[in-house]
């Protein structure tokens, strides 16, 4: 393995040069080291560093979702406590489109204004804290006085 093939593995696998380490259990320097050519990749590493890169193999093509057929109970609605059973292809089915909307979603770029409302979240969350911790805006307030 090269120092080239290593990063670009890398790189397609999305991960970084700390959590490549960490699964490794090796130091971030290393990682470094490797991708730059300024140390050798030992063999021992290199089914470590694959296993860990490489995407896993495509399995068989699964069903869609809408041609697995679903049997709901006469009135077509279902309790809460009703069990339903799914069959492997449909769990699989479902399990593949959650996975590949938790993708998109942790690809999809922040927009600056959920940043902010995140931001202005956290500085509302810390003067509450401040107030109930009785700091300069507020007093705490002692439970057991009368």
């Amino acid at each position: 393995m090269t120092p080239t093939d290593l990063k670009k593995m890398r790189h397609t696998a999305r991960m970084t040069m700390t959590k490549l380490a960490e699964e490794l259990k090796v130091t971030v320097s290393l990682i470094s080291l490797w991708e730059r050519g300024k140390a050798p990749i030992n063999e021992r590493w290199v089914s470590d560093i694959v296993r860990i890169l490489e995407p896993p193999k495509a399995p068989d093509p699964e069903p869609e979702l809408s041609s697995i057929p679903t049997k709901l109970p006469d009135n077509d609605r279902l309790q809460l406590s009703q069990k339903v059973e799914l069959g492997l292809e449909t769990m699989t089915a479902i399990k593949r489109m959650i996975d590949d909307a938790v993708r998109q979603l942790r690809m999809a770029p922040i927009s600056p204004d959920v940043l902010k409302s995140a931001k202005e979240g956290d500085g509302y969350r810390a003067k509450t804290q401040e107030i109930l911790s009785g700091g300069v805006h507020g007093r705490r307030r002692d439970p057991g006085g009368y």
